[in-house]
């Protein structure tokens, strides 16, 4: 996801689940599950610990199929009972 006015040097590799901030200039690649932000972009910090990254990168979710999602979904709070469900 990148935030409004960000500028993304092209050839530079967005990871699964980053987040870029309003206005960011990116010229390197981003880690899945980063938040960078700022000119030129650094990293703010990880949205998970490594674990729950690990995990949520192994299992792809964002290639099932929406009705496997809300199922796995259901009733859940947060990312790390996400990946405990699967």
């Amino acid at each position: 996801m990148a935030g409004g006015g960000a500028f993304i040097k092209q050839g530079v590799i967005i990871g699964s689940g980053a987040v870029v901030g309003m206005g960011a200039v990116v010229t390197k690649d981003v880690e899945p599950y980063t938040i960078v932000a700022g000119n030129p972009a650094k990293e703010i910090r990880k949205r998970f610990d490594e674990e729950t990254i690990s995990a949520l990168l192994k299992s792809q979710w964002w290639t099932w199929d929406d009705k496997i999602i809300k199922a796995k979904a259901k009733n859940v709070q947060s990312p790390y009972e996400f990946v405990r469900g699967f």
